[in-house]
């Protein structure tokens, strides 16, 4: 299996149990993380954890650090974003990111900056399961059902993105919450599916 194009991580509390982990994460692996969570990887990793590594930070557009909270409508004349209703789409991340409730679509913008055309998402259940890195029991809140029409919405605005350069984004997990008309299924990753 490749190496991951990246790996991105918004959320803090993942780094409280899993910041060892990022220590030996290859360093040609560049990684894109939130102010808050390269501040949790160094306070429980160590002030050496990000030593050679190629770093993007990830900045919030509506509230970027610093400044006080923005409206998204601030960003519809911006040559940077893509706005539709109340979901962001950022082209450009040293701009800053939006949000929806979930990384993976921080990692969506980040995989478009990049130039990809089709991409393929591992573990995008959308669901409270635990995380496969989790322990079998008690994995992280997620807010789901509130934010699962946000999410919807965002990856029905990326979906269109990508098309326009002629591409699609696909879910790799059989069993999802968004529905698959607007994120299709592939079993490319399984064995049967290659």
């Amino acid at each position: 299996m490749k190496d991951p194009l990246a790996i991105v991580v918004e959320d803090a509390r993942h780094m409280h149990t899993n910041a060892e982990a990022f220590t030996q994460i290859p360093q040609s692996i560049p990684l894109v993380l939130s102010l808050e969570a390269i501040h949790a990887l160094l306070y429980f990793a160590g002030a050496h954890a990000l030593d050679g590594r190629t770093l993007y930070v990830l900045d919030n557009l509506e509230k970027p650090h610093g400044q006080g909270r923005k409206q998204l409508s601030e960003y519809e004349s911006a040559t940077f974003a893509e706005v539709s209703q109340r979901i962001g789409f950022s082209t450009d991340l040293d701009c800053g990111f939006f949000v929806c409730g979930t990384v993976m679509y921080a990692g969506i913008q980040v995989a478009h900056q990049l130039g990809a055309r089709n991409l393929y998402l591992v573990g995008f259940d959308m669901s409270d399961l635990p995380r496969f890195y989790d322990k079998k029991v008690g994995g992280a809140w997620t807010g789901l059902e509130k934010g699962l029409g946000k999410v919807i919405g965002a990856i029905q605005l990326a979906q269109d993105l990508f098309a326009i350069r002629k591409g699609k984004i696909y879910n790799c997990s059989p069993s999802s919450n968004i529905p698959r008309d607007i994120l299709p299924y592939t079993n490319i990753l399984e064995p049967t599916g290659r």
